[in-house]
């Protein structure tokens, strides 16, 4: 085998995350002597992911859904179309900047 290991952490909330489990992770690998070519976190890559939520937003392929967990998932088991799918371009982004500024209303 040729390829190489891109190792990612998905540590999408840093403040949260254990240095413990990375490192774990890490030992784990060099046990079986698997070395990464590269080792990156999802964090590193915020500003990019958020970029491509913006514009998949302005461009209609994404909307802001404000129901909870628990009715987005029975949707979906039910095939039901969220009410929110709709929601103009222009009420999404300004959820959307809500949500990136962690407003009560985002």
């Amino acid at each position: 085998y040729k390829g190489k290991v891109l190792l990612r952490f998905d540590d999408t909330n840093p403040a949260k995350e254990n240095v413990d489990f990375v490192n774990a992770i890490k030992y784990d690998l060099s046990t079986l002597e698997v070395s990464p070519a590269s080792v990156s976190f999802t964090s590193d890559w915020f500003e990019t992911i958020i970029g491509y939520a913006d514009q998949m937003i302005k461009d209609g392929f994404a909307y802001v859904d404000k129901n909870s967990p628990e009715v987005v998932k029975a949707e979906r088991m039910k095939k039901i179309e969220s009410k929110y799918r709709n929601t103009s371009i222009e009420e999404n982004l300004k959820l959307w900047e809500e949500m990136k500024k962690a407003t009560t209303e985002g």
